[in-house]
């Protein structure tokens, strides 16, 4: 499956026949599974549940009295990621751990507040938060408006990754990046 991702939109696209793929025929190419669920649901353990399943294993807990009804999921496990979109529609708080994993969070709309190893970062629509795998993170309000394009990329996979691209191993990431169109970069971004 072929994923585009602008941010605006995710856009999921069929995989390359097995003709294309070498060594992989048609009949062999398992579906990605897709999971989607909507808002509807007013319980917010219910949600919590929903969502950790889906993405990461959290804490969850709602700031203001709003119910659960106005969140929204929709994920796509692929290879060693996740592709995720994911709003609550209510302020909430959420502690986590991201065991094993990278979570990389963009924000649509709203935003997006955390605590890691001491250091506040806070995204909003342009920007994207990396949190470490295995290392406590407390996002401390994300906002009622707030929707993300969440990306979980197992750790080992984007180490080897990084080490591959980079030309030499160790190179740690930033823990947040400005996304900007490609000719206002200056050589960061998204």
């Amino acid at each position: 499956m072929a994923v585009i991702v602008t941010l605006d939109r995710v856009r999921a696209e069929p995989p390359l026949s097995g003709a294309h793929r070498a060594g992989v025929s048609a009949s062999q190419e398992a579906p990605t599974p897709r999971r989607v669920v909507g808002s509807g649901i007013a319980d917010w353990d219910e949600v919590h549940e929903v969502v950790a399943d889906a993405y990461f294993p959290h804490e969850l807990r709602p700031l203001s009295r709003d119910d659960a009804s106005r969140y929204r999921l929709e994920s796509t496990p692929i290879a060693a990621t996740v592709l995720a979109r994911i709003g609550f529609g209510a302020d909430v708080s959420i502690d986590t751990d991201h065991p094993g994993a990278w979570a990389i969070n963009i924000p649509l709309s709203g935003s997006i507040a955390s605590v890691t190893d001491g250091r506040e970062i806070v995204s909003e629509p342009g920007q994207a938060t990396l949190n470490p795998p295995d290392t406590p993170t407390v996002i401390t309000n994300w906002s009622k408006s707030c929707e993300i394009i969440g990306f979980k990329v197992e750790r080992d996979y984007l180490q080897r990754e990084i080490d591959r691209i980079a030309g030499r191993p160790g190179r740690s990431l930033t823990r947040q990046l400005v996304c900007a169109p490609a000719p206002a970069r200056n050589g960061s971004g998204c």
